[in-house]
């Protein structure tokens, strides 16, 4: 083998590589965060359409590692077309994709999707096709010419082919247990306070991964409605002394009820109804509160709740607003 041949097969082994990372982080990120992804209202929040996307990605990884070349571009070129729509479809229709899970901020998927989607175009020579004979053509004219490969190749593409149903098969069933380890969405009919003093607060994780935040620590917890007086009364007092009561003082996190989807705001009391963060209820009717309602929160458990004008006193004391 010479220089030249050397530095090609160097180059196609880097572009499988990094191809393969690629996949396999956007598949792990969502294999590790699928029960959120189905709660929320993404694109892969159909279960079907999340299998399917984490299988794939999955398999074209280990297929892109072990088959050979010309079928290794082919399988990587027409997955990242697929994925490039897929990302191009959620940003038309302003929905998230959570092609990485949370792991990435939405709308990074696609431009990492066409830099792939430019090297694989760029570098086709090297991967043996041509130009005239690149895309669907060069599957098709692959398959059309399979008979007249060397065995090893016949060899190599099939130990690729079985390599990558297992990849599927392991990551379906890994992808079914992580779904089938979790809990299910509670039925919160009424967040009174007095009946959840001394239990454990209901709305965390299981909505949001960003909510299990609020099982550690000291936290305030305030329901606000956008609608109400009180509580956009309430809202501007603790805001106009939130650095006075920063230092030692219990965080605090705001949800907005008043609707199926409850924006959650962290680190302020907020009535906005504009936050990238919400709890989805999921079809199923908003719990009960009086609003405001504030429930302080030591290690996820509720020592201590308020709701309508009492709410006031619990900000008052444990804030130690003037």
């Amino acid at each position: 083998m010479n220089k030249i041949q050397i530095y090609i097969e160097t180059f196609r082994f880097v572009i499988r590589l990094l191809a393969s990372a690629i996949l396999l982080l956007a598949a792990i990120s969502k294999l590790q965060v699928a029960p959120a992804i189905l709660r929320g209202e993404s694109l892969l929040s159909n279960p079907w359409l999340l299998y399917l996307a984490i299988i794939v990605e999955f398999a074209v990884a280990t297929f892109a590692l072990l088959a050979p070349p010309r079928s290794a571009w082919a399988a990587i070129t027409v997955l990242f077309l697929a994925l490039s729509a897929f990302a191009t479809w959620a940003i038309v229709a302003n929905q998230e994709c959570s092609c990485f899970g949370n792991l990435l901020p939405s709308g990074t998927s696609l431009p990492i999707n066409i830099v792939v989607i430019t090297v694989l175009f760029w570098s086709r020579k090297l991967w043996g096709i041509s130009q005239a004979n690149c895309g669907f053509q060069s599957i098709a004219n692959y398959v059309r010419t399979y008979n007249q490969k060397p065995d090893n190749l016949s060899v190599r593409l099939a130990v690729a082919c079985v390599a990558s149903l297992v990849a599927a098969t392991v990551s379906g069933m890994a992808l079914n247990n992580t779904l089938k380890s979790q809990k299910e969405i509670p039925d919160i009919r009424f967040l009174l306070a007095d009946d959840w003093i001394g239990k454990s607060w209901p709305i965390d994780e299981i909505f949001d991964e960003k909510l299990k935040e609020v099982t550690l620590g000291k936290w305030l917890i305030l329901i606000l409605r956008s609608d109400c007086e009180h509580c956009n009364a309430l809202a501007k007092r603790i805001d106009d002394h939130q650095n006075d009561a920063a230092v030692g003082k219990p965080k605090i996190v705001s949800l907005v009820a008043g609707s199926n989807d409850w924006p959650i705001h962290f680190g302020q009391a907020s009535t906005s109804l504009e936050s990238p963060v919400k709890v989805h209820w999921h079809g199923r009717e908003e719990p009960f509160v009086a609003s405001p309602a504030t429930f302080l929160l030591e290690y996820g458990t509720i020592v201590e709740a308020k709701d309508g004008t009492k709410a006031d006193d619990l900000v008052e004391r444990v804030l130690e607003l003037p």
